[in-house]
């Protein structure tokens, strides 16, 4: 009899850690699972901040540049599809990097033009566009950092038995990585 009773005491023992166990493997995952949600929110933000500055950088200089129409089609199309509707994660950040293109062009055309650096109007806009830029580059090596960590605990054991989906990583576009051709764009 005191056997049976030692027994059942290590089984429901064991069944409480084990159950005690699983729910902090799972509390883990979810909080790794909302900390992805937080960095996602941060460049949701950033990139908000930046297309509410776009339109007042593009009407300062596309009056000083009016050949340079590619780049203000390219900021507007981006820019609308951003604020458009409910569009997914992934085309967001496709969104997201095509503006990036377009602004680092942009910033390479003022420099380049006198008539241009001396705005000061503009100059303000393009520091603080820039400025986003580089919070904006620091919120997605955050971002990809919570989701590596979370994508992780979601594939080793015991979080792959939970059910958790994997989360997409901010991804750098090919012509991104390619050598830019300074010439090119300041034609």
């Amino acid at each position: 009899m005191k056997g049976i009773i030692i027994a059942i005491v290590v089984v429901i023992a064991a069944a409480a850690i084990y159950f005690g166990w699983s729910v902090s493997v799972k509390n883990g995952i979810i909080a790794r699972q909302n900390n992805v949600e937080e960095k996602w929110a941060e460049i949701d933000n950033l990139l908000m901040s930046r297309n509410e500055k776009i339109p007042k950088l593009a009407a300062i200089t596309n009056k000083a540049l009016s050949h340079e129409k590619e780049i203000f089609t390219q900021l507007t199309e981006a820019r609308a599809r951003m604020v458009g509707g409910n569009i997914s994660r992934s085309e967001k950040m496709q969104a997201a990097n095509e503006m990036s293109t377009a602004i680092s062009r942009l910033l390479v055309i003022n420099e380049s033009n006198p008539q241009l650096k001396a705005d000061k109007t503009l100059n303000g806009l393009m520091d603080e566009v820039a400025g986003m830029e580089n919070r904006l580059t620091y919120a997605r090596s955050e971002y990809n950092k919570s989701v590596k960590e979370y994508n992780t605990s979601i594939q080793q054991w015991p979080g792959n038995t939970l059910g958790f989906e994997k989360m997409e990583m901010f991804k750098v576009p090919e012509e991104k990585k390619a050598d830019v051709d300074m010439n090119a764009l300041l034609k």
